[in-house]
Order: structure tokens, then sequence, then C-alpha cells
């Protein structure tokens, strides 16, 4: 590391002599700047010019900065995909696969839902979000400074593949973040190989890799046309020079004074005293009578944006001492999944948890029991290319909860040659078996107590069904639902349908003969489905010959689109499969011409997961090219 990386960020400090690096320290210690006073440009001696770069007129005093915002401040909940309008997961168009915006099912917890058994879930409860602020929306420039990271520069693929180490934005965050997102366009060489290798799979991609097409330049433009206080800022002039391919936000506990969370970004910088002058030009065109600029402080390469000057300049004390890279539990985390992809998160769901118990009323029954659960519960994720498919591998740490024991793996391998999608659960009937009890408590806090008990007499008295031990044998060990392929037609667009359900074969039809009875006894819906079994499995389907193609089986996971989509399947305890090929003549003749190409190339879309017998586990979804 350079020494002008090491120092800290630039303040008025002491006049220099000549030929001696300026003396910057912290506000308040000898050396420093007095307390109230901003970091400015250090002076003589090998260091940037003793002079801090000139704003516009109506800006704030030169040895203030701050990066141009409309007064907002970055996200306050964890990040969940790119801004409105701009997309990751349309290739064709300049951007990358999404990452999904919260996992859910076994071995997976996240937006979706938690693991079964999870006493709550952190953060807003009942559907009530934090408080909104009442202040400004999010700064123009961190969005587009953001935006123009996501899409790289010089090409739309065409960059260094030799580079790809240096610092990255952990390192100049601080440790007691709850939540973080990264965006790396100069990741190892072997990701930069194969995220071009997947990018020339797409017609509309492949035509721009190798070509001088700016897209950081594109987004500017756009950005400008958007808003007309960006007007008279010139891309090569204020953006180009200075902006860098790594960018990094993280979520922070309130501060004083405030209920929620807030939020600093890190943007790369190739040179800091050209980022300064950039900056600011935004800065003031953006915060045009604002009262309150935002600030910006510099730290080991980056630009550490933040909702006021105090904020910044706090985050970099608080990075230089304790940065988030070097917490233990975040290093840990990473090591499992590997964070070698463009993109990656990670939040800690038992300091969001108790952040939101701080700052509001609990969820209806949550429990200090509860939030002991979450308390080291954490979620991390990384994006990873292949030059046949893009994937989000994820994992939970720390959850204490609960879990299903004695699982299998899934089946959906076994599954006919035709299948075009399917679904699989393993420990599904366990599972609400295990539940039923906190069902019960809910119905009766909820005040349905009373109706509940009559439907399950009822069902017990007058047709025999015993529950919960009649559900668990109906969704059995493993749960698979699959559709076939080989039914769809240009006529006849819905496929057939049926369930394989490993479990005890005999009990499960005649459980399942109880609930046709049940059912026609409404005389509402008219349930008529055929039937199958094998030694270990009872099938239903909505036609008799799939009943009994299910029950043959097949070998759908030795198919190269199963392989490549579902990894682990033989390990899975959750797994999902769809093939986009067989899929594709329903839909292809309908899209534009000049669309038909880039969707022609994806092959098909699974996703699978395992949990662990502490409650946590893993989860990857891929999307996979021809």
């Amino acid at each position: 590391m350079s020494q002008d990386d090491q120092r800290p960020p630039f303040g008025p400090g002491q006049p220099n002599q000549p030929g001696q690096p300026g003396q910057a320290g912290q506000p308040g210690q000898q050396g420093g700047p007095p307390p109230g006073q901003h970091y400015g440009a250090p002076q003589q001696g090998g260091y940037p010019p003793q002079q801090p770069p000139q704003g516009p007129p109506q800006g704030p005093p030169p040895q203030h900065y701050g990066p141009p915002s409309q007064g907002g401040y970055p996200p306050q909940q964890p990040p969940q995909g790119p801004p409105p309008g701009q997309h990751y997961g349309a290739p064709q168009q300049g951007g990358y696969p999404p990452p999904p915006q919260g996992p859910g099912g076994p071995g997976g917890p996240g937006e979706g839902g938690l693991p079964p058994g999870t006493p709550w879930r952190p953060g807003p409860g009942a559907g009530q979000p934090y408080p909104q602020r009442k202040r400004s929306r999010l700064p123009i420039i961190i969005l587009a400074a953001v935006l123009v990271v996501l899409v790289g520069g010089g090409g739309a693929f065409a960059f260094n593949l030799l580079s790809g180490g240096g610092t990255q934005p952990q390192q100049v965050l601080p440790s007691n973040a709850l939540g973080y997102v990264r965006i790396d366009l100069d990741p190892s060489a072997g990701q930069k190989v194969a995220m071009l290798d997947f990018a020339r799979k797409f017609p509309e991609l492949s035509k721009k890799i190798g070509q001088d097409n700016d897209l950081k330049k594109a987004m500017f433009e756009s950005a400008k046309a958007e808003d007309k206080d960006l007007a008279k800022l010139d891309y090569a002039k204020d953006i180009e020079p200075w902006i860098g391919d790594r960018a990094g936000a993280a979520i922070m506990p309130p501060a004083d004074g405030e209920k929620e969370p807030g939020g600093i970004v890190a943007l790369q910088v190739k040179d800091e005293e050209k980022a300064r002058v950039g900056l600011e030009k935004l800065r003031a065109a953006s915060e045009s009578g604002k009262k309150d600029p935002s600030g910006i402080a510099f730290l080991d390469g980056y630009a550490i944006l933040a909702e006021s000057q105090g904020q910044a300049d706090a985050a970099v004390a608080a990075a230089g001492k304790s940065p988030l890279g070097n917490e233990e539990q975040f290093k840990a985390d990473f090591k499992a999944i590997g964070d070698d992809g463009i993109f990656s998160f990670w939040v800690h769901m038992g300091r969001l948890a108790t952040v939101g118990a701080s700052t509001q009323e609990l969820p209806e029954g949550a429990s200090a029991e509860s939030l002991a659960a979450l308390k080291d519960f954490r979620y991390a994720g990384v994006v990873r290319f292949d030059g046949n498919y893009v994937e989000l591998a994820s994992q939970s740490f720390g959850l204490k909860v609960p879990v299903v024991k004695d699982t299998v793996p899934v089946r959906l391998g076994d599954l006919p040659d035709s299948t075009v999608g399917a679904l699989s659960i393993s420990g599904l009937g366990d599972g609400v078996a295990q539940a039923w009890p906190n069902l019960l408590e809910t119905a009766k806090k909820a005040g349905f107590d009373a109706q509940l008990q009559a439907y399950l007499s009822m069902a017990e008295d007058q047709y025999g069904l015993k529950l919960p031990a009649d559900l668990q044998t109906l969704f059995g060990k493993n749960f698979t639902l699959a559709a076939d392929g080989g039914s769809i037609s240009k006529n006849q667009p819905i496929p057939e349908f049926g369930a394989k359900i490993q479990t005890d074969v005999q009990k499960a039809e005649d459980v399942f003969g109880i609930v046709e009875k049940a059912v026609a006894d409404t005389g509402e819906v008219e349930l008529s489905l055929a039937k199958a079994k094998t030694s270990d499995s009872f099938i239903v389907a909505t036609s008799q010959k799939y009943a009994d193609t299910l029950a043959a089986g097949g070998k759908l996971g030795s198919s190269e689109a199963f392989k490549l989509a579902v990894p682990n399947a033989d390990k899975a305890t959750f797994a999902m499969f769809a093939d986009l090929d067989k899929l594709e003549p329903l839909y292809i003749e309908r899209m534009p011409e000049e669309q038909r190409a880039n969707v022609e190339v994806l092959r098909s879309i699974g996703m699978s997961g395992t949990q662990t017998s502490d409650g946590n586990g893993t989860f990857t979804v891929r999307v996979v090219v021809k």
C-alpha cells in the first residue's frame, strides 16, 4: 500500500515545509483540524495541491466536500436489486443476471421465508416497515456512480483480464454494519473469462464485446437526460477520469438521535484529487439549495459517501480502526461461501432484529426467546459466472431453530425425461407435524381457535381424518410436484401435472380417498385425479397416462440441462427445475424478432438447497445457457 493510500482523510492540518508530507490528524487531535472542520487537501510535500478544488459559486465552502445527492441517503434495507429501470437480468441489454430477492424454503432463509420452525423473522414485523425518513431522496450522484460501476466501461466486458487484486469495499466500511452489498467488476481473472464466455452466448452482447462502447458514459448520459441539474456536466471531463470498478454499501445502526438505520456507500476511485473535483461538481449540481450537504471522505482508494460530513468522517475513523472485512463472523461466512464473484451480500439478521426491537414494538408473537434464537443469525451470498451458467450461491449461519431430522434427498433426478418443470421438498410432512402446535397457538391468539377446533372435530368425527398425522402422511418424507413437457403443444399449452409422494403408500391412499369424499360432499369442487403407486411412493396426476409415467420414472438427472441447473441434487433437501427449451415453443413466436435470439440462448433454470442439523443451510440458484 502506498503512502498516499495509508494517509488519513485530508484535512486542512498545519502548514508544512516544502517537501514534507502534510500532518492531517483526526479532528480534535494535535496536527488535525479543529472539531467541526472537515478534511480537505493535504499541503505540500509530494501530496496533492495546497488548495482544495474550487466548486461552483453556489456550493459550500471549498473545504467541505460532500457527494452530490438529492439530500438522500443510502438505502435503509438490504439492497434488493438494481435501481428502477436498470436490469441485472437482461444480458442482452448490457446487464447481468439478477440475484434473487430472497430465496426461501428449507435450507435457505430469505425473503421467501425461513426454514421450518423459525420463531420470528427479523426486521419490520407484521408487515410494518421501518418509518420512512422525512428527508430527501437518494443522492443522484451516488445512484449514478453505482450504476456506472455496474455496467463497466470500454466495451461491455473488455477489461484487463490480469488484474483482480486491490482493496475491497469491506475494508473501508465499519465492522458494526447491519448489512453489506458489494459490486466488483474487477474480480479474479477466471471469473472475468467466465463472464466473457457467458456474455458471448447472447448475440446482442456478443456484438459489443471488444468494441469501444463506453457504457459508463451511456449510463451517465441517461442520468443527465432525466435530471436537468446534471446538464452542465461532461462525462469525459467530470466522471471518467476518476471512477473505479468497485462499490459497496453498508446498512448502519441508527446514528445518535435517529431511530432508523442509515447507510454509507464506498465508491472506488482511480484518482482521489480528480474524484474530489468531480464529486464536488456533482454535489453542487444535485444539491443546489440544500442546507446541509451530504458528506464525503476518502480512505484507501475509496470515496466514502454519507448523509452528512460528520457521518462520513466518523465512518472513515471507525473503518480505519475496525473494518468490516476484519470482523470475525464476516470473514468466516465469506470463507465458507467464497467471495470470488462480481456481486456479493451479507446481512446480520440478528443485529437487524435488535435494531427493530429497540425502535418499534415487537411483532405479535415475538418474544425475548425468539430474538435470542436470531442473535447470531447471518445470511451471505455471492453471484458467480461459468461459461454455461450464472449462479447465486448463498448460505445461512448462526440460526438456532428446531429442524426436521432424518430428511431424505430430493428425487428430481428420477423423474421422466419429458419433465418440463418440477419442485421437490423433503421433510415437508414431518415439518407440518412439528409446526402444528405453533399453528394452533397462532390461531388461538388471532381469535380463530373456536372455528378451527370446530373444523378439526368435524373432520375427525364425520370423515375420520386425524390431524396432523394424516397431513404428515400426505406430504410424506419427500413431496415432488412435476409437469410433463410431452403433453404441451400450441393447441394444448397447459401440461399434465402430477405429485409423487414418498410415504406410507397404503395410508396415503386411504387418506386421499377420505379427502376426495370430503371435497365431493361440499358440492363446490370436483376432485377427479388419477392414481398410481410404487413400492414407496403414492402418485396422483391429472391423467392416468401421466400417473403411470411418473410411476415408471426416468433419467431426468442424467440430462445436461438438469445437471448444470441443479447442483448437488443427490444431497439437496429442496430443489426446483425448469426446462426452458421445452417451454420455448409456447412463447417464442410471440416475441419481437429482435429479442428471440437472446431468449433462445436460455436453456434451463434450477435451484437447490440443503439444511444442516443446526437449522442452517445452503441455497443455490442457476440460470443455464446453451
